[in-house]
């Protein structure tokens, strides 16, 4: 998880880069698992990021043995980030995941 005590480098920017398109993927998923209309994700997107990106990042460093609380700043850091991504790439996530073969179909 990011030390921001002792400053940011590659491997924390990699991190909070890779957790941000984890927990945009995740919002996407969880936008067309529910079938949210636009207007509920654009007004509860935002937070659902934060919250998912805060999840993962705590689940990820109790994971690996590190303090949660840097885990939970990492991770709302990446759902803020995941906001701005969902953004730019939610329309062709959601291309892919139209063209996915659906089960029973």
């Amino acid at each position: 998880m990011i030390d921001l005590t002792n400053g940011l480098s590659v491997e924390d920017l990699l991190t909070l880069f890779g957790l941000g398109v984890v927990t945009a993927i995740i919002v996407e998923l969880w936008k067309r698992t529910f079938a949210l209309t636009e207007a509920t994700v654009s007004r509860f997107g935002p937070a659902l990021a934060i919250v998912s990106g805060m999840t993962l990042g705590i689940l990820a460093s109790v994971f690996l043995g590190r303090e949660p609380v840097q885990g939970a700043l990492t991770g709302f850091l990446a759902g803020a980030l995941a906001g701005g991504l969902y953004d730019l790439a939610g329309a062709q996530i959601g291309a892919l995941w139209a063209k996915l073969p659906k089960p029973g179909a």
